[in-house]
């Protein structure tokens, strides 16, 4: 997908200790294999930062007459019955 939109593939799994007491199943991490995958997740992002801010291509310009108001959303009126 990446390669297929151009843009940056950041391998986290790949990049993870195949250790098993860094996750609570096959599948999900406990706390620890969550520190450290947000961790290697930083480590594989700051290059890729650094290349956009040395190329020029971050920040980007504003495209004229777009928006800066963020969108707002009408709320709904939610009615509960609580009951003992």
């Amino acid at each position: 997908y990446a390669a297929t939109h151009g843009i940056d593939f950041l391998d986290i799994v790949g990049n993870m200790p195949f250790d098993p007491d860094l996750f609570t199943d096959a599948v999900h991490t406990n706390y620890a294999g969550t520190r450290i995958r947000a961790w290697t997740a930083f480590n594989l992002l700051v290059p890729v930062v650094e290349k956009k801010l040395a190329d020029k291509a971050w920040p980007r310009a504003w495209p004229a007459g777009a928006s800066t108001a963020l969108p707002t959303f009408t709320p709904r009126l939610t009615k509960l019955e609580c009951k003992k």
